[in-house]
């Protein structure tokens, strides 16, 4: 409402204005009409001020307006004089921009905040630099892991990494490339990624790195721990009840020794003596056959590579539990499709044959039994799949199912999967499982 009055009234006063000079044009040529012409040319100045100062009704508070915008003050407000009441709409409008455009300010400052304090919190180092190797932000976490106090500037970096500072000025773009880095006698392995974004007209470049050899420290220690664990456990459930049955067979003798007919056993410290001795043998075999599986765990071969049609070593394998299936009732399905490995045929036959082994005892409590092996590539590289319908691996054993001796059945050394893996990281390859339980469950052989 406020502009369309304003623009009505600029239309009357130009109007008005024209009619006022042409007015006075007549008049200028009509000598009678002397003092009229000086009337109407003090009317036409008059007009032409009025005109330009009502041209002009907002260009102070528009450029107010502007000048807030460019001193990103956003808390003075435009005020139309009192004499323009009609026009407070159009000073609504203002107020509106003004509000808006403080608005999206302070959402950007939000989210500036917002990204500053993740990258404050994030693992790995980040540095910032312009195109003139200017540093613009590094984090707490690059400070520590390249031993930076205090102020971080592209000269620290240039003096104590130049090796690290040389890769950095390249504009060329890294993946996850790894880099050695020595400072006095301590190494730290990198592994680090450079990429670049222009923003207003300059070329930033964004550094993430991390110090993976600390990360693999850790993930050894960890790895050690649960091993150290397991063993402990398996081992103590074994020497405890040895413990106790050598300390009652002592105790027999002891009472027997302290009767008037010494080593005159009863028939039932016969039996109890009988009994615990054997059940010590038995254990003492158990912990036999566990340093036996240990130290095949440690003393894989290197593989004897072969190019390998992997659908023969599959049926070969499968064919060695053919009686078996037929007695649990179980539907196997091959696709014969011939991929060629580079393998070792007798280290990867005992991946296979474990595999199977542990879907057949996933399957025994289940009906409709079904197992599925998948031969196929993969970006160039072979793939073996296998695919059972038992009762898969519960979520709270996912991260468990590798480590040494871990094992959920009753029976078993709980060293399949892990030497399994060792095997096929041995071939470059990998051995990966996605489960369900009760739905389905999936090994996976991915090979080099």
């Amino acid at each position: 409402m406020g502009l369309n009055s304003y623009r009505i009234g600029l239309i009357i006063r130009i109007v008005g204005l024209l009619l006022v000079m042409l007015t006075f044009s007549f008049l200028a040529t009509q000598s009678n009409w002397f003092f009229s012409s000086i009337i109407i040319g003090l009317t036409l100045i008059i007009l032409v001020i009025e005109f330009f100062r009502y041209s002009f009704r907002y260009k102070n508070d528009i450029e107010n307006l502007i000048q807030s915008f460019e001193e990103n003050n956003y808390q003075s407000k435009i005020r139309i004089t009192k004499h323009r009441s009609k026009y407070k709409e159009v000073e609504k409008a203002f107020e509106r921009i003004q509000n808006v455009v403080q608005k999206v300010r302070l959402e950007r400052e939000v989210q500036f905040n917002f990204l500053k304090i993740l990258i404050e919190n994030v693992p790995s180092g980040i540095i910032t630099l312009n195109s003139e190797n200017k540093i613009l932000n590094v984090n707490q976490s690059a400070k520590t892991i390249l031993s930076i106090s205090g102020s971080f500037q592209w000269s620290t970096l240039e003096n104590r990494y130049p090796l690290f500072a040389n890769q950095v000025k390249s504009n060329n773009p890294v993946n996850n490339e790894l880099i050695n880095l020595t400072e006095s006698k301590d190494t730290i392995q990198l592994s680090y990624s450079i990429s670049t974004i222009k923003l207003q007209n300059d070329l930033i470049k964004i550094i993430s790195f991390q110090n993976i050899k600390t990360v693999l420290d850790q993930n050894e220690m960890q790895a050690w721990n649960n091993l150290i664990r397991t063993m402990t456990h398996e081992i103590m459930n074994s020497v405890t009840p040895i413990i106790s049955l050598a300390e009652s067979g002592l105790q027999i003798l002891s009472n027997d020794r302290n009767t008037e007919n010494p080593l005159k056993f009863t028939e039932k410290n016969l039996d109890h003596l009988n009994k615990s001795f054997s059940s010590i043998y038995n254990k003492s075999l158990w912990l036999k056959e566990f340093v036996e599986n240990y130290r095949k765990l440690i003393r894989i071969p290197q593989p004897t590579l072969k190019d390998i049609n992997l659908a023969d070593i599959i049926n070969s394998c499968a064919h060695n539990f053919l009686e078996i299936f037929k007695k649990e009732n179980i539907e196997v399905k091959i696709n014969p499709i011939n991929v060629i490995a580079n393998i070792d045929p007798n280290l990867i036959e005992q991946v296979i044959n474990n595999i199977l082994k542990n879907s057949i005892d996933a399957l025994k409590k289940r009906s409709n039994k079904r197992i599925e092996i998948i031969i196929e590539e993969n970006n160039n590289r072979p793939l073996i799949k296998f695919i059972d319908n038992g009762e898969g691996i519960k979520p709270e054993n996912c991260s468990k199912i590798f480590i040494p001796f871990f094992t959920t059945k009753e029976t078993g050394s709980g060293i399949g999967l892990s030497l399994s893996r060792q095997i096929m990281r041995l071939h470059a390859g990998s051995l990966t499982f996605e489960s369900k339980p009760s739905v389905k469950t999936v090994f996976t052989l991915q090979f080099a």
